[in-house]
């Protein structure tokens, strides 16, 4: 019995073992078959999540476009609003400037000036010849101030400006350096006042188109200075050129006297042919004519004579 009973378990034993191991074969096999569908689910999963991601991506982006063009449009819609306030303020400041200056009021035309200085530095960038005008006025407002150190500053400034035009006018230059010498002039700053018009005074002496009025002047304030600062030779050069000018000037008379005596030439000319011409149309057939027809029209504006009454008229009454 106990052999039996051992066999018997034995056998359960080696049945239990196979059904476990083709239980597990079973499942193994399943799992082999449903993983091509399981993995291509999890793919799809993968992809649709992928896309949903991507398109809000898409969307954020756009969204972000949008608002950067927004933002860049304002930008410029401000920065122009901005330019068009700026014009219109150096308008007006200079225009108050030039009120204030006439009215002497030396210091408000200063703050406007200057002002209008502050607001085209910032439109233009710092150094811009837009602000020509203003300088020039500040000149002008510093030197009736009687603060002269402040006022050749800004002629240096006009001075470069005029310089460095596209259309740099060789009268408009010579003009800014002779008013840069006259203020240092001012201060007995003889020095300082030699090379503007050193260079002024070679400009206008071979320019042609420089006129005469100015180049006398730029010529004898040059000689002056070099006076001042001892150097004989160099302004007796000057003033001998000065010389030979004024003498060709007296040998070549002005283009306004010429066209003067051209004039009185051509009246002295024309007056004995107009009188000869009166003379002869007086004795014409047709100023004979025309006394006739003076005469008619003088009887034709006669008043009316009185009616004679006849017989008839006599013995009816």
């Amino acid at each position: 019995m106990p052999k039996q009973q051992d066999s018997n378990l034995v056998a359960s034993r080696i049945f239990t073992s196979s059904s476990l191991s083709l239980g597990i074969s079973i499942a193994i096999g399943t799992a082999l078959l449903a993983a091509p569908a399981w993995s291509q689910s999890i793919m799809e999963a993968g992809g649709l999540h992928a896309g949903v991601a991507g398109l809000g991506a898409g969307l954020a982006a756009s969204q972000n476009h949008g608002a950067a063009v927004r933002s860049t449009y304002e930008v410029a819609a401000q920065a122009q609003q901005a330019i068009l306030a700026q014009n219109k303020a150096v308008e007006q400041y200079l225009t108050l400037g030039t009120k204030y200056e006439a009215k002497k009021d030396w210091a408000a035309a200063e703050k406007c000036y200057s002002f209008v200085l502050q607001v085209v530095n910032r439109r233009d960038g710092p150094g811009s010849a837009n602000g020509l005008p203003a300088l020039k006025h500040l000149v002008s407002v510093n030197v009736a101030q009687n603060k002269i150190t402040d006022a050749i500053n800004f002629q240096k400034t006009v001075v470069a400006f005029t310089e460095r035009s596209k259309t740099a006018n060789p009268q408009a230059v010579i003009q800014t350096k002779l008013d840069l010498s006259n203020l240092f002039i001012r201060q007995s700053d003889y020095t300082s006042a030699e090379p503007y018009l050193q260079q002024s005074a070679a400009v206008a002496e071979h320019e042609t188109a420089i006129p005469i009025a100015q180049r006398k002047v730029t010529l004898t304030t040059y000689s002056t200075v070099l006076r001042k600062l001892k150097k004989t030779s160099e302004a007796d050069a000057i003033e001998a050129v000065l010389a030979a000018q004024g003498s060709e000037e007296t040998k070549q008379p002005s283009s306004e006297q010429a066209s003067k005596d051209s004039a009185m030439r051509d009246s002295t000319v024309k007056e004995p042919a107009l009188k000869e011409q009166t003379s002869q149309a007086k004795n014409t057939p047709e100023s004979a004519s025309g006394k006739t027809i003076e005469k008619t029209i003088e009887k034709s504006i006669q008043p009316p004579q009185p009616p004679v009454e006849s017989k008839a008229s006599t013995e009816l009454k």
